[in-house]
């Protein structure tokens, strides 16, 4: 599975609000076929977002201090994508067999894991 949707830079960047590391120079091989990751410090909180857009796979992980207490690795997701509103905004990873998990920055640090099962 390889992601039906592609985040765009832009939205990512706005989301986590600083900017990205790159496996490989953008210029040469572009935005949507690198690793591209997202490190931000965020209070007590350490939150590293990777993703490699081409293939679908991503890494998240909170810390908080030397502590890491979430650690979420999917080599090939369905979906990645930002959602927002006036009241929400939330990085949404969506894995097969109804499975996603919602990262909230703010207000706080949030973090959800859903497995729904598909009838």
């Amino acid at each position: 599975m390889n992601l039906g949707y592609h985040p765009r830079d832009y939205e990512l960047l706005e989301f986590f609000g600083v900017e990205p590391s790159f496996l490989d120079p953008v210029a040469e091989v572009g935005w949507h076929y690198n690793c591209v990751t997202y490190r931000l410090p965020l209070n007590d909180y350490a939150v590293e977002f990777g993703v490699s857009p081409a293939c679908g796979a991503v890494t998240l992980i909170v810390s908080q201090g030397e502590r890491t207490f979430f650690h979420f690795s999917a080599r090939e997701t369905i979906d990645v994508r930002v959602l927002a509103d006036a009241s929400y905004e939330a990085l949404e990873i969506t894995i097969g067999d109804g499975g996603r998990v919602l990262l909230r920055l703010r207000p706080s640090v949030e973090i959800r894991q859903i497995w729904a099962q598909r009838v």
